[in-house]
């Protein structure tokens, strides 16, 4: 049917089953999918319903302060006048923590910086060519 009818859905978000058939405004990051789709396999594989809540709010909870603490990086950075390196945040992030942070999942983090406290995070390109 939406492959006859393509040009009326086109405002669209399309799915069908696990596939995503139209992305309208790209609304749905499939990046940041993988991301999302690791946590909650992690609350569903537990058979321990207790348990899987335990792992589901632990997950938000890292996810929110990692993001709280970017967003004090970005600021500290704009306070001084410093331009916004994103390559320099995640080594302090990491720095911070004493861990290592996996890039797609600094990725995930910047979206979520960029969407929930609207800040414009420049891209991993423009960083790179700021530290040469």
């Amino acid at each position: 049917m939406y492959n006859n009818e393509k040009k009326q859905y086109k405002d669209f978000m399309v799915l069908e089953s696990y596939n995503i058939l139209n992305n309208a405004k790209k609304i749905i990051n499939t990046k940041d999918l993988a991301i999302e789709k690791q946590i909650v396999s992690r609350f569903l594989t537990d058979n321990e319903l207790k348990y899987s809540y335990i792992i589901l709010r632990n997950e938000i909870q890292k996810i929110a302060e990692l993001s709280k603490k970017i967003v004090e990086f970005i600021k500290e950075h704009e306070e001084k006048n410093e331009a916004i390196n994103i390559l320099k945040i995640h080594s302090q992030l990491e720095d911070f923590y004493t861990t290592k942070i996996n890039m797609g999942y600094f990725k995930y983090l910047l979206s979520i910086v960029s969407n929930y406290y609207g800040i414009t995070i420049p891209s991993f390109t423009e960083s790179f060519f700021d530290l040469i």
